[in-house]
Formats: structure tokens, C-alpha cells, sequence
């Protein structure tokens, strides 16, 4: 599955290649319904890109969003446009001036309502990696939680985006048990865990990511 760095350094760089520019889009795969996007018009024009968790969000110009998720087989690809012939995977393609991004077998790519993306926010947990997250809404949830903090670690209702692999790293650094009862952590070393996890998930962020590629 995707985590918390895996999206936001994807929406970084997917905003930074296209962003501002009218796109020519497509679902070489015809599994994605995207004619609701483009309306009378050929082109749309991408607008933000936002990533919360697992949870990609692209804005476009006319109010229209596309939320993607990535699942263990989904992959970025980025080529030169023109691109060459789309993989058979590809549900998503977007043609842009000089790039053109591909998305390949996500878990979930569809047109949403901004009503709908408020929705699917509501029931996630806060991320680390934002700077809107509200870390409170975690500490409140530790404190009455008999969950293992393993376990609350991955669950996307508690904390959104943490991988298991950051999660067992940062348990281990401040030397908590993974079984030990989320309740049962002192205040103190909550807080602590929360810091380690923005800390280590910005700079995992600013990585490389097994799903991303780029073509020539």
C-alpha cells in the first residue's frame, strides 16, 4: 500500500510538472469515467495537487477533483510528451507540455465532489505530514484507546499515512514495545511519538519512492 510520504512527494512533484497547464487527459485502460471532467472543452487545467495519508486529490480549474489511491501493484510512471503507446495498466493519463503522468492500477481513481472529498477526510485520522494537522485529535484518541500501538499505528482512522515499516522504526527508537496498549504510553511519550513521526515522514518525503518512475 501507499503511505503518508509515497503521496505527498508524489503531489509535490506531479503539481510541480503540471500544475498551471491545460492537460489532455485520458483512461487508456477505459476503466476511468472522466468525461464529467472536461465538460464542452478538450483540455482541463490542473490547478492543486493535495495529498492527505494515502489519499491523492487533484484539483482542476472549474471545481472538479480526482481522488487517487494507490494500492501494491499501482505505479506513477512520468514520460516526455508525447508520450509513447499507455501500459495496459495505465487508468489515468495526463498529457502536459513537456510531461505526461500515468497512473497504473490504483486501488481507487474517480471523479469526486467536494462534498464527497470532505467526507472521506472526516473519517481519517490526522497526518503527520501536514502543517493543519491537528496532533490533539491523536493524543485524544491514545488516551482512551486499549488498541496496541502497532496496530493504531496503521490504522487510518487513528493516524493517517504511517507506513508499518516508519511506525516498528519509530516504536523502536523511543523504545516502546509494539504491543504496549496505546492508553498505557505516558502523555510525554506520545508527544514524542508524534514528533518522530513528522520528522521522519518529512524527510522520508523528500525521497525516492518505489512507486514512482520516470521515462524518457
Amino acid at each position: 500500500m501507499s503511505d503518508g510520504p509515497t503521496t505527498h512527494r508524489a503531489a509535490r512533484d506531479h503539481a510541480r510538472a503540471l500544475g498551471g497547464q491545460k492537460l489532455l487527459v485520458s483512461s487508456p485502460q477505459g476503466r476511468f469515467h472522466y468525461e464529467a471532467l472536461l465538460g464542452d472543452a478538450s483540455h482541463v487545467t490542473l490547478a492543486s495537487v493535495e495529498a492527505y495519508g494515502e489519499h491523492l486529490f487533484y484539483a482542476f480549474e472549474g471545481g472538479q477533483t480526482v481522488h487517487v489511491k494507490l494500492g501494491t501493484a499501482s505505479r506513477f510512471s512520468q514520460h516526455a510528451s508525447p508520450p509513447p503507446a499507455a501500459h495496459e495498466s495505465t487508468r489515468w493519463r495526463l498529457v502536459g507540455d513537456s510531461v505526461t503522468l500515468d497512473v497504473e492500477a490504483p486501488a481507487a481513481c474517480d471523479l469526486i465532489g467536494s462534498q464527497d472529498r470532505l467526507t472521506m477526510l472526516a473519517r481519517l485520522g490526522p497526518d503527520p505530514l501536514r502543517s493543519d494537522a491537528d496532533p490533539e485529535r491523536f493524543f485524544a484518541h491514545a488516551a482512551r484507546s486499549r488498541c496496541a500501538v502497532a496496530n493504531a499505528l496503521r490504522d487510518q482512522k487513528v493516524i493517517a499515512g504511517v507506513s508499518e515499516v516508519d511506525g516498528a522504526r519509530v516504536l523502536q527508537a523511543l523504545g516502546i514495545k509494539v504491543s504496549t496498549p496505546l492508553r498505557a504510553i505516558p502523555r510525554v511519550s506520545i508527544e514524542q511519538l508524534w514528533s518522530a513521526l513528522v520528522d521522519g515522514s518529512a524527510v522520508e518525503a523528500r525521497g525516492c519512492s518505489a512507486n514512482e518512475r520516470t521515462e524518457a
